[in-house]
Parts: C-alpha cells; structure tokens; sequence
C-alpha cells in the first residue's frame, strides 16, 4: 500500500510541477510523466509523449530531440508498433552521434531498445549485439563513475538479453542472465524490474516443469508488480499464474487470474497481442473442464484479438506510406512556389501515381485479410467438428459403460437363479435317494446356499463398473443424505438403474415385503414420505 501511495503521489507531483514549469523545462517533466504512466495507461503516456516531442520539435535542442524519439520509441515497442519504434530509434542514435560529447546515457537506452525491437522482429542476429553494445557502454560508465554499486539500468538489460537468449534456444544462459539481473535490481531496490525477472524467471521454470520454483517466484513476481502498481507487469503476471494453474489442473484458479488479466489490459488500452494469448489459455482451460461451448467462445476471442494486431499492422504500414508521401508532397509544394509551371506538373504527376500505389495497396491488404479470415473460419470449423466427434466418442463410451452394468447385473440374476434351481431339485429328491445319502445332499444344498450368498465380490465388481459411469452419484448423495447406510446406499444404486422389487429381490436374497419395508424407510430418509414422486425419479436426479 505504502508503494501505490508514493506511486500516485510521484504522479501527482509531477503534474504540479509540469503547471508551474518554465518552457525549457517542461519537455523533462513531459518525459517523467510519460515514462510514469507507460505501465498504467498507454494512451496516457503516449499523450505526454506526443507533446514533450512537439516541444522538442519547436526548441530544436538535439537531445531533448534525442530523448523525445527514445521514449516514443518505447512506447511504441509496449504496443508492438515495431516499425515506428525502430524509426523513433534510429532518428535518436543518429542525434546522438552528431554530437560532441556524445550523451552516452541516453544512446545506451537507444541500444537497449534496439536490442528489444529486433528481438521482437525474431531478428536476433542483431539484437543481441546491440544487447552486448549497451552492457559494455553500461560497465564503462560505472568505472568511469567509480561506482560503489552497480547502476540500476544492469538489471532490465539483463532481462531483455535473457529473452534473445531463450528465442535462440540457450536457455541455461538466459536463467543466468535474469538471476544476475535480480540480483542486480534486489540491491538496487529496484523493484519494478525486480517483479519482471521473477516473472520471466517463473515462466522459464515453468516450461521446464519446475513448479515449486515456477510458482515461486511467478507469486512474488506479483507481489512486486502489485505493490509498484504495475498494471501491465501484473496483469503478465496473472497470465503466466494463469498457465500455472492450469498445468496443476486447477480450473477455478485458472480462470480467477485470467480474469484479472483481462480487466488489467483492458484497463491499461491498447494490448491486442498479449489479449490473445489470454484468452487462448482460456480456451484450453475450458477444454480440460470439457466446456466445449465456452472453450469456443474463447478460441474466436483469440482470433479476433490476433486478426486485429495483423489488421493493424497492415494499415499501419499504408499510414506510415500515407505519411512519408505527404511529407514529400509538402517540400514540393514548398518549393514549387519558386519553380516553373512545368515543375507543378511533374508534382501533379507524382501525386497521382502515388495515389494509385496507396489505392492498389489497399485492394492488395483487404484481399489478403479477406483470405486469411477466410483460412481462420475453415480452421474454427474443423476445430468444431474435432470437437463434435470427441463428444460422440465419450457418449458411446458411456453407453456401453452402462450395457457392460447391466450385463454385469444379468449374470448375477442367471447364476442366484441357477443355484436356487439346483437347491430345488436337490430338496425334491432327497427323500427318494437311500439314508446315507441324504447328509451328503444337506452339506451340498447348505454350501449352495453359501455360495449365493456371498456375492461381495460380484457387489465391489458391480459398484466398480457403477461409479465409472456415474461418477458423483454416491458423493452426491452422502453430502446430502449422510444418514444412508451402506445397505440404503446399494439399493439406491439398483434403484437409479430401474431395477424391478423382483430383480432387486433376487440379487440381495430379501423377501419382497422386506424390500418394501426397506423402500418406505428410505422414503423418509430421502424425505418422499407425503410426496409424490418416486424413489426412481428421485434417485435418477444424481
């Protein structure tokens, strides 16, 4: 709590500053406010962003230049514009290589971010150089400065170096990478980066199926995260807590963080890309619980949220064309005022070919997204029917669980129906065969009777096969009727499978009025006694 309080008071802070501030300070306090609000609210930050860059643009001071399009920059990496990034970036390196001295701070942020673009972009050839560039200028100013202790900025370098080194599949190197940079951020007390080491951490243990260590530190990853009032971190960390859960097989877990993650981007603006990957965990958390119908809902979630980033990106690419044109467009107007009425022409020309080169992409982007809407529907329909024939599988699995009881219960009425014959014939000619016969007959009509008897075996067969196909049927009933006794509890299970009194009579050797006085005591115990409905009825309900 102590944490928010000063997060929100920074915040409230700087906004007073930003009121009073004289002209040539306003574009730094634009700059802290905009980096404050980046893990709160990207429309916010980018505003504030937006502004510190026109007041740059007017004071035409290069670094304040330099710093506007750094920060800019990571914004538009947060929102994975990675194109404007990577032009924002470009433009800052090329301000700051101009001057003398060179500000070797803020050039170290341009590498670190570069290193994060091309991460993104999968072009890791050139991220990781660009990774070890900005560590090595980081050392240097620390033995230039003398420093008692290692500079903060150790700790996020080593965290997005750690993520090249997953992509190019040295894994053991990157859980260095990001222990060291923890260790770096704890003695910093640096906790915002603190809570996306944890978290990474967690999600690469994870992967590895470490769960006790993956739990770990994906929970004080969070703790952290909530603590800084880092939404967006958080609402990471919910998502990977979400997939922790979900691999322990606990649903309502799963569900619970996934909801917070939801409302986390949703509340923070414009997160497309990690929104898509929330909701296709939900759709395999569904699919465990075999909720067809909502893990569906989830799963076209999922596409709508990864068609809109595609969507984006393309007419972001037809603005940034649209842009560049007029920029173009501007200059030659300028200096056509000076020219020749021929030069105007050629201007005329120009714009009407390029036009036509905008009009033409736009044609080829919709028919692209056209197919591959088109590709995404086909791909939802063998899903659906993939799904539909997983449901016909499980039903005739049950049907035939329910044959195989009733089989079952068929070959105990023929074999108790068997014996009793037997006994009938045997007590029909016992006094017809010579005396010393007839003790031998008793012992063999005694052990008959024995024999059908005892069924317990037959009865553990039969519950078995029973609770395969209705699994809650006796925890169901003993949470609500816990007064059953075993004996209530069996003829229940042969009442819920329709059996007759004569059927029931011949398996547990009761007499039929024994069995209605069984069938009335369990009436009051189910509390039927001054109601209608039946004990089958009743029972077929579990």
């Amino acid at each position: 709590m102590t944490s928010v309080c000063g997060q929100q008071n920074k915040g409230d802070s700087l906004k007073t500053e930003l009121s009073i501030a004289s002209e040539g300070h306003k574009i730094g306090i634009l700059l802290q406010l905009s980096q404050y609000f980046i893990n709160v609210n990207v429309d916010t930050a980018m505003a504030y962003g937006e502004r510190a860059m026109h007041l740059a643009e007017e004071s035409k001071i290069p670094i304040d230049l330099a710093r506007a399009n750094s920060q800019l920059a990571r914004i538009k990496l947060i929102t994975a514009a990675y194109d404007d990034a990577l032009d924002h970036l470009l433009k800052a390196e090329n301000i700051l290589m101009e001057q003398d001295p060179v500000d070797r701070n803020e050039l170290l942020r341009v590498y670190s971010n570069l290193g994060s673009i091309y991460e993104r972009q999968d072009e890791l050839k050139k991220s990781l150089p660009y990774f070890e560039r900005a560590i090595a200028l980081l050392d240097q100013l620390d033995r230039e400065a003398n420093a008692k202790t290692p500079s903060p900025l150790h700790a996020p370098l080593l965290n997005n170096m750690a993520n090249t080194l997953i992509k190019m599949g040295d894994t053991a190197k990157a859980i260095l990478c990001h222990k060291k940079g923890l260790q770096y951020a704890m003695a910093a007390h640096d906790y915002f980066h603190a809570g996306n080491l944890l978290n990474n951490l967690g999600k690469l243990y994870l992967e590895q199926n470490k769960i006790a260590e993956a739990y770990l530190h994906l929970h004080q990853g969070r703790v952290l995260r909530k603590q800084n009032q880092d939404d967006r971190g958080l609402a990471s960390s919910c998502r990977n807590l979400a997939l922790y859960f979900m691999k322990q097989q606990n649903a309502d877990s799963a569900k619970h963080y996934i909801a917070q993650s939801i409302k986390l981007y949703n509340q923070i603006g414009e997160m497309t890309e990690p929104l898509s990957g929330v909701y296709m965990i939900l759709s395999e958390v569904y699919l465990t619980e075999k909720k067809y119908d909502s893990a569906l809902i989830s799963y076209k979630l999922h596409v709508v949220y990864k068609d809109s980033i595609y969507s984006g990106d393309k007419f972001k690419d037809i603005a940034r064309v649209e842009a560049k044109y007029e920029m173009i467009k501007k200059a030659q107007q300028e200096k056509a005022i000076q020219e020749s009425k021929e030069i105007k022409t050629i201007l005329f020309i120009c714009a009407l070919v390029a036009g036509l080169i905008i009009l033409l992409l736009f044609f080829a982007v919709q028919r692209f997204r056209s197919k591959n809407q088109k590709l995404q529907y086909e791909q939802l329909k063998l899903r659906e029917e993939k799904l539909l024939t997983e449901q016909q599988h499980l039903q005739l699995e049950l049907d035939y669980k329910r044959k195989d009881i009733a089989a079952q219960m068929l070959f105990l009425l023929k074999k108790d129906e068997l014996i009793h014959k037997i006994s009938e014939r045997i007590g029909s000619v016992k006094d017809e065969v010579p005396s010393e016969v007839q003790p031998k007959l008793q012992r063999i009509t005694k052990e008959l009777h024995g024999i059908s008897k005892r069924n317990d075996g037959s009865w553990q067969e039969f519950e078995l096969r029973f609770k395969e196909v209705h699994q809650d049927f006796y925890a169901h009933l003993e949470a609500q009727f816990p007064e059953l006794t075993p004996k209530e509890r069996r003829l229940c299970a042969l009442l819920k499978l329709n059996m007759t009194t004569k059927e029931i009579s011949s398996i547990t050797h009761q007499s039929t009025r024994s069995l209605e006085v069984a069938r009335t005591r369990l009436r009051k115990k189910l509390n039927l006694t001054n109601s209608e409905i039946g004990l089958v009825d009743f029972l077929s309900k579990y």
